[in-house]
């Protein structure tokens, strides 16, 4: 399903598992910076970010995962008509602000 995704939105010709169409596909996922992936439950997109955020737990990177329970692929955009669950724009920003937080004191 990913590739048949991928083909709908990449012109023609691009290798589909190139490290510039996703992160997923570097050959190295060492000392990178820590990642927040989110996620809706229902992505066909989510196989493929749990698969991510494993690799960066295996090269010891600090990732979290977040899966928004009973949401579709476009649950930011359409938050008007999906509305169930968590508001994901509200969890991002509590993150940033916890980010920023952390960072303004050190």
């Amino acid at each position: 399903m990913l590739d048949y995704l991928f083909k709908q939105y990449l012109p023609q010709g691009i290798n589909l598992k190139d490290p510039k169409v996703s992160p997923y596909w570097h050959t190295s996922h060492k000392n990178l910076p820590p990642h927040d992936l989110y996620v809706s439950e229902y992505d066909g997109l989510r196989g493929h970010t749990d698969g991510y955020h494993e690799k960066l737990l295996k090269n010891g990177v600090k990732s979290e995962l977040h899966i928004f329970e009973g949401q579709i692929h476009p649950f930011f955009m359409g938050r008007g008509y999906f509305n169930d669950g968590e508001n994901p724009v509200m969890t991002v920003l509590s993150d940033l602000n916890t980010l920023s937080h952390r960072n303004l004191a050190r």
